[in-house]
């Protein structure tokens, strides 16, 4: 599972194969105590919380590379492209 991305103590995962919790194209930004789970490209909470700055960060950084996150996740999940679903 390829780490995507590192802000301060927030680190940005993509798993492979993982369509069934969420089942929407989605990424994981993990803290030692928290998480959130973001829609890819929209976003949008599946689950989770984070503090305020830290999620701040974490979706601006997700704005501005829409792109790498949804070829990282084309990547990783090849059965549920964005694109195709």
């Amino acid at each position: 599972m390829p780490r995507t991305h590192t802000i301060g103590p927030v680190e940005l995962w993509i798993y492979f194969n993982d369509t069934q919790k969420h089942r929407r194209p989605h990424f994981h930004a993990v803290t030692v105590d928290e998480q959130i789970v973001p829609a890819i490209p929209a976003l949008a909470f599946l689950a989770g919380s984070l503090e305020g700055k830290a999620m701040r960060r974490v979706l601006a950084w997700a704005g501005a590379n829409t792109d790498r996150l949804v070829a990282e996740w084309n990547r990783c999940n090849p059965q549920m492209p964005i694109g195709q679903i």
